[in-house]
């Protein structure tokens, strides 16, 4: 190694504004150009052992608009040279005619793209001094121009410069995708949720990254929207505005067609039921994003955008700047009206994040501006995964389950009152404690939702990290907290405190009478209806709870308990008039009498039975995603397989638009009326009468593709499986059948096979048959 007294060149480490620019400076180490060090604005360079400066004279920074930088050298000849990189776009634009070099530099990126690399194109331009002291008089007044006008006076002038280069070269780095990038991607996709990269990168490179990240694989049908560089126009030419406007036009035409067509062709697709429907993804560049979000025009390019996304699987946005990054996330969050999540690392990233409903920033090479912007942080792409999947969604079901409880304790506890005030013609009388009122949230019923909102959770972590993230899409559907959840709890508490107000009343007044022949007071009857209510609470969150560890069973047993232990203190100690007068020795007397103990346990039945009914009727008849995944995981432990858990939610857990897909596409000439009577003897039963027509239902699609219908029929009562096996496989191969692989499963009475037709195409059928049980049948559907 070289010895200065700056250290070695192993020694030296250096500090860039960006890993690209650090890699091309070890890079140039590693093939003898040793940047040693920077002295304001001279730069000493070892090359082949001999120190060579040179001194900088002017920078033109880069911004997202110009998508380059460029700077004023001093060399050791004392030739004045502008250097400059960039963009090959960008650069292409300003090189001078006849540069040599230039396809063949084109074809060197392509490959360098192929292979996912990230391409800069490097060039110069010799200047002269009376041409450089020109320029610089007008660069000292721009750069020392107060105000907002001074970077767009900095631009102006750099553009003056920055023309008739000479290329130089290309540069390409290697950028390298995180450990576990691919799996986590292929999680959140499974999960539903709708992935779209936005990248400075070319085309090539872009869809490279995209296929390394598993969104996208050759299988797909890439839908590509880019346009080629804006044709050049002499700034002198006379029509040098009307040319422009036209050529714009032209360009914008070209993509509001383009992205018309693609619709329309898969709507066409997916109106023909026998078709084998193609996953698609879209390709667009930053040219054509640019036009596709333009809101003043008339022909609303971004709704377009925004409707041919809703049949894409991912979207890939190549050659935007952070700007169109940022408007891409805002018509996302506006027109689709959707919750939107914006990962990136770099400062060229804060735009979307901030635009985004939640911003997430990799602490990475790439500086801390994009973590600084972030709502939450994480050191790796991969650790996205557990955000959302795990974290994010018992975050949904703690917080839903928090505010749900909140309302529902407190409405029912205040509407008691409002009977009270009905029942004795609103005369002002008090019905609680003013203490036992003034507590009731804060010791009462506050610790159990806390200990629940903490430590619930329907599925462990690593299940719900590896083995169900399609889970996650109870989160997008809101089931925890939907319209119809919060109206349920609220009829729930309205009821409850008309049971517990008035079989309390009915129970203890006016008739009830103590053993020296007085009659009930008003306060038995309000310390009655207190500890009934109280404990309903804690019973009711209790029943909603999904895990349960010693915190949360020792708090709610404790918050149970916590009444009649703070009534003891209360009720029985002699304390100054004004405190405890309405209540003293009430407790004693209360508990003394039968009527009391039966309200109690009468009213805690009553109201308690309509949820667990509710809960009972939804795990049994129409068991959510997530109770089968939780019963599952029970079942199997940790010897969980994803093949045979598939095959489990299947057939326990028919969602009602798939059963609607499956009867359009086989019955798509019925009316609906009988598609509805359809649907409401599979999802049930079949029993009784004519309503034992036929057995199961199946349907078949081509292996290797998304599991649209081909085809869809009933299969009669009275058939073996074998044999409904060999009709399916005779009757969905459009064909003579070449060879056929059968293969049966008993597990909860679900067959398929396997077919190869004479042209190579495989296609899987599945039956499904029903369990008679009681002369009825359940009928599963396929997700």
């Amino acid at each position: 190694s070289t010895q200065s007294t700056w250290g070695t060149k192993d020694s030296v480490q250096y500090q860039a504004s960006s890993p690209d620019e650090a890699a091309l400076v070890i890079g140039a180490k590693g093939s003898g150009f040793w940047f040693q060090r920077r002295q304001y604005s001279t730069v000493h360079v070892e090359v082949d052992g001999n120190m060579v400066q040179y001194e900088i004279l002017n920078v033109n920074e880069f911004n997202s608009t110009r998508k380059r930088m460029s700077c004023v050298c001093r060399m050791p000849d004392q030739r004045l040279v502008l250097l400059c990189k960039g963009a090959d776009n960008v650069i292409y634009e300003r090189l001078a005619p006849n540069c040599k070099y230039t396809e063949e530099t084109k074809d060197h990126m392509r490959e360098f793209a192929n292979e996912g690399l990230r391409t800069l194109v490097l060039a110069e331009r010799n200047l002269t001094e009376t041409e450089y002291q020109q320029w610089s008089q007008k660069y000292l007044e721009a750069f020392t121009t107060p105000g907002e006008k001074r970077e767009e006076m900095l631009g102006m002038v750099a553009e003056e410069i920055e023309k008739d280069l000479t290329l130089i070269g290309a540069t390409a780095i290697e950028d390298k995708l995180q450990v576990g990038v691919p799996a986590c991607i292929r999680q959140l996709a499974r999960a539903g949720i709708q992935i779209w990269i936005l990248t400075g990168d070319k085309v090539e490179t872009a869809i490279n990254i995209a296929m390394a990240c598993d969104l996208i694989d050759t299988t797909m049908h890439l839908e590509r929207i880019t346009l080629p560089d804006p044709p050049p126009i002499a700034a002198n030419d006379p029509d040098f505005e009307k040319k422009r406007k036209n050529a714009t036009d032209a360009r914008r035409k070209e993509v509001t067609n383009r992205l018309s067509e693609a619709i329309q062709n898969r709507i066409n697709e997916k109106n023909m039921p026998t078709r084998y429907h193609e996953v698609c993804s879209l390709i667009i560049d930053g040219y054509a994003l640019e036009f596709a979000l333009e809101k003043e025009r008339e022909n609303k390019s971004e709704d377009l955008l925004v409707q041919f996304s809703d049949h894409c699987k991912a979207v890939v946005c190549c050659r935007v700047s952070p700007k169109q990054k940022a408007e891409v996330v805002e018509v996302m969050r506006n027109k689709k009206k959707v919750i939107t999540l914006a990962v990136g690392d770099g400062a060229n990233d804060v735009g979307m994040i901030l635009k985004a409903h939640i911003g997430v920033g990799i602490s990475g090479k790439e500086g801390l501006q994009a973590v600084m912007a972030s709502d939450f942080s994480v050191a790796q792409f991969a650790y996205l995964q557990q955000l959302v999947l795990v974290h994010g969604r018992w975050s949904f079901q703690r917080i839903s389950s928090l505010i749900l409880y909140s309302f529902y304790k407190n409405l029912g506890f205040a509407i008691v009152t409002f009977w009270f005030g009905v029942d004795s013609a609103f005369s002002g009388q008090k019905f609680w404690d003013d203490i036992y009122q003034s507590i009731w949230n804060v010791v009462f019923t506050s610790f159990p939702i806390l200990a629940t909102s903490i430590f619930d959770k329907d599925v462990k972590f690593q299940s719900s990290l590896h083995h169900f993230p399609h889970l996650y899409s109870e989160v997008q559907e809101a089931r925890a907290f939907s319209r119809s959840v919060f109206v349920w709890w609220m009829l729930d508490s309205v009821w409850c405190s008309l049971v517990t107000y008035f079989v309390a009343r009915w129970a203890l007044m006016p008739s009830a009478a103590h053993k020296d022949g007085t009659v009930v007071e008003k306060w038995v009857f309000s310390w009655t209806a207190f500890a009934s209510i109280h404990t309903l609470t804690n019973l009711r969150l209790a029943i909603v709870t999904k895990t349960y560890n010693f915190w949360t069973t020792l708090i709610i047993s404790i918050s149970t308990a916590t009444y009649f232990i703070f009534s003891l203190g209360y009720c029985y100690i002699d304390l100054p008039y004004e405190i405890n007068a309405n209540l003293f020795w009430v407790m004693d007397i209360g508990l003394s009498q039968a009527n009391v103990w039966f309200c109690f346990f009468i009213i805690n039945i009553l109201c308690l039975v309509p949820p667990l009914i509710q809960i009972g009727y939804s795990n049994l008849v129409a068991p959510t995603p997530s109770f089968l995944a939780a019963l599952y995981e029970k079942e199997n432990g940790e010897n969980m397989d994803e093949n045979e858990w598939k095959e489990y939610l299947m057939m326990n857990c028919p969602p009602p638009e798939v059963l609607e897909e499956l009867q359009l596409h086989s019955m798509g000439s019925k009316k609906t009326s009988e598609l509805l009577e359809r649907r409401s003897t599979l999802l049930f039963s079949l029993g009784g009468n004519n309503k034992e027509e036929f057995l199961g239902y199946g349907f078949s699609h081509e292996i290797g593709t998304s599991p649209e219908v081909q085809m869809c029929r009933e299969i009669p009562r009275g058939h073996s499986s074998a044999a409904i096996i060999e009709d399916w496989a005779s009757y969905n191969t459009r064909s003579s059948v070449e060879s056929v692989t059968l293969s049966e499963s008993s597990h909860n009475n679900y067959y398929h096979r396997t077919s190869t037709n004479n042209y190579g195409h495989q296609h899987r059928a599945h039956a499904y048959l029903g369990l008679p049980t009681s002369g009825k049948t359940h009928l599963p559907v396929v997700i």
